[in-house]
């Protein structure tokens, strides 16, 4: 298996899939924290 290269966006920002993912996670974390009212 390969691993995903980062890749040049439209702003020239490296997004690498693994990245974004760990973002999405982090980010539906902090929302259930939220909601909890931590």
């Amino acid at each position: 298996m390969k691993q995903p290269r980062p890749y040049l966006g439209a702003g020239g920002i490296k997004v690498a899939p693994e990245l974004m993912y760990e973002a999405k996670v982090q980010s539906l974390l902090a929302k259930i924290s939220l909601n909890a009212g931590f």
